[in-house]
């Protein structure tokens, strides 16, 4: 099996290198990871910040972010890789309030998370909201497969998968304690399928 590369751009600083290496171990238990964390990305991703903040919301804007992110990695020549960029300021994509995070991908190309840790309350909370946009990363839940849902993008109704949508701060760290006390796996049965037959057809 090909071995998947991850490079994580880590800009924030409540988001710390453990939980990071800790969410994405889950993928590991699945398919082979290379995951390289990136030192000295500071200025790059603050000037990519600095010019997709929308100063009337207080927030970064989610797709003006990645139209000025994705030319600029262009140039560290990271190949054939995914791409996790993570930081402290709240974020929106266009047609919502705020977001945690979500994943795009650009066909032909790399995948990419965009995280803030803003809203987020612990370290729990984060390793699942990154759990589950890694998923997404890795096409789980897949389109046309029976229990999932419409809500956001194809997310799963598997009963304590942590590919479950939730919507709301108080949702998702309900979920968190639920999931946290009775012990259950990341991803349920249907979403290791979808990780572990992802396919590279269209780098």
């Amino acid at each position: 099996m090909k071995m998947d590369k991850i490079y994580v751009f880590n800009n924030s600083k409540k988001i710390k290198d453990n939980i990071i290496e800790n969410s994405l171990s889950e993928i590991e238990r699945i398919r082979p990871l290379d995951i390289i964390l990136l030192e000295n990305s500071d200025g790059l991703i603050k000037k990519c910040i600095k010019n997709s903040f929308e100063r009337y919301r207080n927030q970064v804007n989610a797709n003006k972010f990645l139209r000025q992110l994705i030319p600029s990695l262009k140039k560290l020549n990271l190949g054939e890789s995914q791409r996790i960029v993570l930081f402290d300021e709240d974020l929106y994509y266009s047609g919502t309030n705020w977001v945690f995070g979500g994943f795009s991908r650009f066909a032909p190309g790399p995948g990419y998370i965009v995280l803030s840790a803003n809203r987020v309350k612990n370290d729990l909370q984060m390793k699942d909201i990154l759990c589950h946009e890694t998923g997404h990363m890795f096409s789980a839940p897949r389109s046309g497969r029976k229990n999932t849902y419409e809500s956001l993008g194809n997310h799963c109704s598997n009963e304590l998968c942590v590919m479950q949508q939730k919507l709301t701060i108080e949702e998702s760290i309900k979920f968190t304690i639920e999931r946290a006390s009775k012990h259950a796996d990341t991803y349920c049965e249907d979403c290791k399928k979808d990780i572990a037959s992802f396919y590279y057809g269209y780098f």
